[in-house]
């Protein structure tokens, strides 16, 4: 078995940790398993409570993969804290207006508005 590899890439931009991917495809379910659990330690160890997630260069997500977005979304809410989506692809604009996750989560053209945004 191979040691779980970095699927997130995170910089900090005064207290917006910044969120990029290291794959284009989130739809294997152990990528998704190693990315719910590196959120779990952003959020939970390093304490991150404003995060922006750049979505530049990914092109599908799974359902198990927006799954992971929500509860991410719902744990940072009921901490104070806040994420925002930025870059998204419009094949992911469309899954996500299609389950209307358009309407809870905060979806910006680029990551400079996105960061204006918090």
């Amino acid at each position: 078995m191979h040691p779980a590899r970095a699927r997130l890439c995170v910089e900090e931009e005064g207290r917006v940790y910044i969120v990029t991917f290291n794959v284009m495809r989130i739809v294997d379910q152990m990528v998704i398993r190693e990315i719910q659990a590196e959120f779990d330690v952003l959020v939970g160890e390093v304490g991150a409570r404003e995060v922006l997630i750049d979505f530049d260069g990914v092109e599908a997500l799974s359902s198990s993969a927006i799954g992971v977005l929500v509860s991410l979304h719902e744990r940072l809410e009921a901490l104070g804290g806040r994420l925002k989506l930025a870059g998204v692809s419009d094949d992911v604009a469309h899954i996500l207006s299609l389950t209307r996750l358009d309407r809870m989560l905060s979806i910006h053209d680029d990551r400079d508005a996105a960061l204006a945004a918090f």
